[in-house]
């Protein structure tokens, strides 16, 4: 991820400890996946942190990352970031598309915060309780991890704290069963330890805790360390919400893949937007054929059968691409931010398992493709005649 660095240029520990965590560091503001102000954030608790924002985001309120974390931690937080500052460009970009269309665009929705603590009740509870709702952020508990996860099934909620004081283990197991969850992947989860349990405290954070607290400092540091947590992944969830959204209104429902003649539009404007920032762009062209061997299908069954592609492609798809269907079983992606390298293995993806799909009546599929990277300066009908000729297409708009 490349990450630009604002104020105190001499500081050279602070630039080490953000590389050894994967990032490159650019000189460029606009190249950047995300900007990074190592200012000292003061709201709250006074943190040793910097401060990251997206870069089209630089007027809302900055969040912070732990500079000093675990590596393993401010790996993690640089990445969320930098996957919620693509998400919000994207959804920048495709509200322009809608504009350029004669479109609205959606408006977010803010429900309160809330947070579930799970386990024993603890000394400090009715304090931490208290914190929160100085946040704004209403409490909820449940007693054992049984009931907590009970819970999660039929209540969203931004953030987690699991009480590992006299059950670690327990504490433990619920938080790693959390990454296994696709939809609790990212919960923001603080977990309460013992003050010298060492053990515990660097295995939750193995585990994909994002901060941990002892008595002493339950009500400090690390539980503001949740709450910037449970406001990123909230900006990522309206980030997610505002694609669906756009795609929704600027996609053929019948294969969930966009409408080629907004596909078109919003290309030209993702180009332009990349250009601007210096981004990765990434096209790539699927072509459908039968597979060696197998009969003609009918018009028929070829249509049932870009129906199924379409839809198989808009399940394997990050949230930031859009793809459309051309004529004669051709299929055009679009990845922001996305290397050519990066592309090519998701469109291996793709076609691995479009190609292991037995259609009804049309039989299996083999896949012809391809996968080019936005030049500089080029334009968008420029780049994508040139992924089409690839496998000797002709682009058409």
């Amino acid at each position: 991820m490349r990450i630009a660095v604002l104020g105190a240029p001499d500081d050279a520990k602070a630039r080490e400890r953000l590389r050894a965590a994967g990032a490159e560091i650019v000189d460029d503001l606009a190249s950047a996946n995300v900007v990074v102000s190592l200012e000292a954030f003061t709201e709250g608790c006074s943190l040793p942190t910097v401060r990251c924002v997206a870069w089209r985001d630089i007027a809302r309120q900055s969040p912070a990352i732990a500079i000093d974390a675990p590596l393993e931690l401010l790996a993690r937080q640089l990445a969320r970031w930098s996957r919620v500052g693509v998400a919000e460009t994207e959804v920048a970009v495709r509200c322009d598309t809608l504009q350029q269309l004669g479109a609205v665009s959606p408006k977010p929705s803010a429900a309160p915060m809330q947070a579930l603590y799970v386990g024993a009740a603890h000394a400090k509870y009715l304090a931490l309780s208290s914190a929160l709702a100085e946040a704004d952020v209403s409490l909820h508990a449940a007693p054992s991890a049984t009931a907590g996860f009970d819970y999660l099934d039929v209540q969203n909620f931004d953030a987690l704290i699991l009480n590992a004081v006299d059950e670690p283990r327990r504490a433990l197991s619920m938080c790693a069963t959390l990454r296994r969850n696709t939809s609790l992947l990212n919960m923001p989860t603080m977990l309460i330890a013992r003050d010298a349990d060492a053990a515990t405290q660097a295995a939750a954070i193995a585990r994909g805790a994002e901060s941990v607290a002892t008595g002493a400092t339950i009500c400090g540091a690390p539980l503001a360390w949740l709450l910037e947590a449970a406001r990123r992944e909230r900006r990522a969830r309206q980030a997610q919400k505002a694609l669906d959204a756009v795609r929704d209104r600027l996609g053929d429902g019948r294969t969930g893949l966009w409408r080629r003649s907004a596909f078109a539009t919003h290309l030209s404007l993702t180009v332009a937007d990349h250009h601007r920032r210096t981004q990765p762009l990434a096209i790539a062209i699927l072509r459908l054929l039968p597979a060696p061997g197998a009969r003609t299908p009918s018009q028929a069954q070829q249509y049932a059968t870009l129906t199924d592609v379409g839809n198989i492609v808009a399940q394997l798809i990050r949230d930031v691409d859009c793809a459309t269907v051309f004529e004669e079983g051709v299929l055009a992606l679009a990845m922001p931010s996305s290397t050519q390298e990066k592309a090519k293995r998701l469109v291996r993806r793709i076609a691995t398992v479009i190609e292991a799909t037995n259609f009804t009546g049309a039989g299996p599929l083999a896949i012809e493709q391809t996968v080019v990277q936005l030049n500089a300066g080029e334009r968008s009908q420029a780049l994508l005649a040139r992924a089409m000729r690839a496998l000797d297409l002709a682009a058409s708009a």
